[in-house]
């Protein structure tokens, strides 16, 4: 599994994730975020499709603003991701903002699941994104 639950963590969840690409480490982190806040879906639904896009000037700053912008549409907007559909991200070293990303991702409504444990915050606690020789490792702890 790319993605498993750390047991040591008390009071929030925590997350280990890793990919063999930037991509795939996108695409689990929102796969994690799913399986975090939704128990099943109620019913098959349409999903919705929405853009996030995100700005930083360090790998992991990115990530946590991703996973940010997630929240924030989950408490905004009523819907939770539930898949990675496409993942650019424009990296450039010698400009002030290094990394640029432009996803698209589908998204369902709270009223075509039944909730898991609802995702309050991420954390900067244990928070380490780490390039690897297999590609890529990130930990998040999730505020709940």
């Amino acid at each position: 599994m790319p993605y498993v639950f750390i047991k040591d963590v008390i009071a929030d969840i925590g997350v280990e994730i890793r990919a063999n690409s930037l991509n795939n480490l996108f695409s689990e982190i929102v796969r994690s975020f799913y399986s975090i806040l939704v128990q099943r879906l109620t019913a098959p639904v349409n999903p919705t499709p929405l853009r996030v896009k995100v700005k930083a000037v360090s790998l992991e700053e990115l990530i946590f603003k991703f996973v940010d912008e997630l929240i924030f549409i989950k408490d905004t907007k009523g819907l939770v991701s539930q898949s990675l559909v496409q993942c650019d991200i424009l990296v450039n070293k010698k400009a002030k903002v290094k990394y640029c990303l432009d996803a698209k991702l589908n998204f369902v409504g709270f009223e075509n699941i039944i909730a898991g444990v609802d995702i309050k915050a991420v954390s900067l606690h244990r928070f380490s994104v780490k390039q690897t020789q297999n590609g890529y490792k990130a930990v998040i702890v999730f505020d709940i």
